[in-house]
């Protein structure tokens, strides 16, 4: 969920913590790996890191989507 709000070009920047949350169902005790859940500044940072690396992502993404195409 994190990589699409992340790669999704159509939720302004400013909006993409909202938009997380409103999709998501946290967990009530977060792991030690989901802390970053917890604060938007956790949430933007995790952001910022997929962002500079949306070419891998999105070419991972692909990948994965192939996989699993009905064509």
């Amino acid at each position: 969920m994190l990589q699409l709000v992340a790669l999704n070009s159509n939720i302004p920047s400013t909006n993409k913590w909202q938009a997380f949350n409103e999709k998501l169902v946290k967990p009530q005790k977060l792991g030690k790996r989901q802390k970053w859940m917890e604060t938007e500044t956790g949430f933007n940072e995790r952001i910022k890191y997929i962002q500079d690396r949306e070419a891998d992502y999105k070419k991972r993404l692909k990948e994965i989507a192939s996989k699993y195409s009905v064509t």
